[in-house]
């Protein structure tokens, strides 16, 4: 078995101290340098991210403009306006009603069923 000496046992220590922490100085520093370069990722996509946003806004008010210059004006024909929504949508739940009927007739004939009951 190896003897040492006291010196030599408080080299060792501080060896394997200096060693230890320059370990830990170079593995925060790298781990530092690539949390930086990650949030520089994050901040360059976050950037694209809002100049697309910025462009689509810019279409929309474009389109609401150009929808809004060529829609009827409100004048007292409006009334009539709302009475035929009103009649679409009438017809619309009339419509639906009528489907729904359809349906379980259809399954009690044993006919095959459309994609959206399918999914149901």
């Amino acid at each position: 078995m190896l003897t040492m000496t006291e010196p030599q046992v408080w080299v060792l220590i501080g060896v394997f101290a200096a060693a230890i922490f320059g370990m830990l100085t170079i593995t925060s520093t790298l781990f530092v340098r690539v949390i930086r370069s990650e949030i520089g990722g994050l901040r360059g996509e976050m950037h694209g991210i809002h100049e697309r946003l910025d462009r689509l806004d810019r279409d929309i008010n474009a389109l609401m403009k150009h929808h809004l210059r060529h829609r009827p004006r409100l004048t007292p024909a409006f009334g009539a306006s709302r009475c035929s929504y009103d009649l679409r949508m009438a017809r619309r739940q009339r419509d639906s009603r009528a489907l729904g009927a359809i349906r379980p007739a259809a399954r009690s004939a044993g006919l095959r069923r459309d994609r959206a009951e399918r999914h149901r």
